[in-house]
């Protein structure tokens, strides 16, 4: 579909008959097709906005009122024809006094009266004509806001679909964060466990000895745990006597 096929937004509007802001809701609902020219300005499939808003062709009302002028006589003449038949049951004295008189002797004023009574009957058809043509149009409009009114509802519709989507999100990341702050505090639990036992378990294993440790400390070998070192006082008075036969 080229550019060719799109109008913009303006004569969207005056085509649909709603705001720019409905062409736009249908259009992020996807119900219409658009398109950016050069410029930015957005564009709108001609085709898509006549089918979504039951717009009629442009054709379509001048057709109409050749109809409606080529099937006026057809409308109207019927009770015109019935009324002229009933006046004609009536009076039928009248009429047939008056075929004579008119035969002998025309009278001035009769036909006078008849002649003004010609274009009362034509007012009277295109007036007629005009309240028909207004009342098809009306039913056309009628038509046209019931279509717009039932695209209102779907969009009503696929809105309040949304929201309960976002809604269901909205509680499925919510349960996701308390599971996950749940197990966060878990782990942080077990955690603080472990590190517990694994300080119990090196304490113990720093306090229980080994056999042949106990023997070598009971020799002499090695020293306790918990002592200090102590030389041995003889080595100390063998150190001190070179230095005071020296002094003597």
């Amino acid at each position: 579909m080229g550019y060719e096929d799109f109008i913009s937004e303006n004569e969207a509007t005056t085509i649909a008959g709603v705001t720019a802001r409905t062409l736009m809701r249908f259009a992020e609902a996807g119900y219409l097709q658009t398109e950016c020219d050069n410029d930015g300005l957005r564009l709108y499939a001609k085709s898509e906005v006549q089918e979504l808003f039951g717009v009629m062709d442009e054709n379509f009302y001048e057709q109409l009122a050749d109809d409606l002028h080529h099937n006026r006589a057809e409308v109207v003449d019927a009770p015109l024809d019935s009324n002229t038949s009933e006046s004609q049951q009536e009076f039928p004295s009248m009429e047939h006094n008056l075929e004579v008189s008119d035969q002998n002797n025309p009278d001035p004023e009769s036909t006078t009266h008849l002649a003004n009574e010609i274009p009362d009957d034509q007012i009277t058809l295109e007036k007629k004509s005009e309240l028909e043509h207004v009342l098809r149009r009306n039913e056309i409009e009628i038509s046209r806001l019931r279509t717009l009114v039932d695209l209102q509802e779907r969009l009503l519709d696929a809105k309040e679909q949304q929201v309960r989507e976002i809604s269901e999100e909205r509680d499925w990341l919510r349960n996701r964060i308390e599971k996950l702050e749940q197990k966060g505090e878990r782990d942080q639990f077990l955690l603080l466990s472990s590190n517990h036992t694994i300080r119990r378990m090196i304490s113990m294993q720093e306090q229980r000895r080994s056999p042949i440790r106990s023997a070598l400390e009971w020799i002499g070998l090695v020293q306790p745990r918990g002592t200090t070192a102590v030389e041995p006082l003889g080595m100390t008075i063998d150190s001190e006597q070179p230095a005071k036969a020296s002094n003597g």
